[in-house]
C-alpha cells in the first residue's frame, strides 16, 4: 500500500533574510499579541503578535536558533539576520507561536483573520509610551495559571 504523502502546505513564512522559511498545512488556531517585557526589548516594539499552530502543523528548512530568555518559554530565531520566528511556551509544548510578521503575503488571505481567537497577554504592565487598543479583544494580565504552576510550582 502505498504512503500516503503529507498535506500540502496552506500558508508559508520567512525571516527577513529568507534564511529560514516554514511553511503550515493548517490555518492557526488563534493568535496573540503579547506585550510583556521581553517581547517589548526584542521587537523594539510594544507586542509581538504570534500564529499559534499545533507543533506538527509546522515544518522549517532549517530550525530557528533556541534561546530562553525567561523562564517560561523558548524563542526562536534567524541566527543569520536576527527575525523572531517562534515561541513555544512550557506549558503548552504542543503548539507553537510563529511570528506573525513572517508571515509571506501569499497565502495570508486563507486566514479568516475576522474569525480567529485573538487576544493581548501580559497587559498589566504596558510602556508608558504605548496605550493597548480598547477593540474589545480578550486580554490576560499575566501569565495562565497552567504557565504559573510550571514555573513557580
Amino acid at each position: 500500500m502505498p504512503e500516503t504523502p503529507p498535506p500540502k502546505p496552506i500558508i508559508r513564512g520567512s525571516c527577513a533574510c529568507s534564511s529560514i522559511t516554514w511553511t503550515s498545512n493548517t490555518l492557526p488556531t488563534s493568535a496573540t499579541f503579547c506585550h510583556c517585557i521581553t517581547c517589548r526589548k526584542i521587537s523594539g516594539g510594544p507586542f509581538i503578535a504570534f500564529m499559534d499552530f499545533p507543533l506538527p502543523s509546522i515544518t522549517f528548512s532549517t530550525p530557528p536558533k533556541e534561546i530562553s530568555i525567561s523562564p517560561n518559554a523558548t524563542r526562536g530565531f534567524c541566527d543569520q539576520c536576527g527575525s523572531t520566528l517562534t515561541m513555544v511556551y512550557k506549558a503548552e509544548p504542543e503548539n507553537v507561536g510563529v511570528a506573525m510578521g513572517s508571515l509571506d503575503e501569499e497565502g495570508s488571505e486563507r486566514v479568516d483573520w475576522r474569525g480567529l481567537r485573538l487576544k493581548h497577554i501580559y497587559v498589566r504592565d504596558p510602556p508608558g509610551w504605548f496605550e493597548i487598543p480598547n477593540d474589545g479583544l480578550e486580554r490576560e494580565e499575566e501569565m495562565s495559571g497552567k504557565e504559573r504552576l510550571l514555573v513557580y510550582g
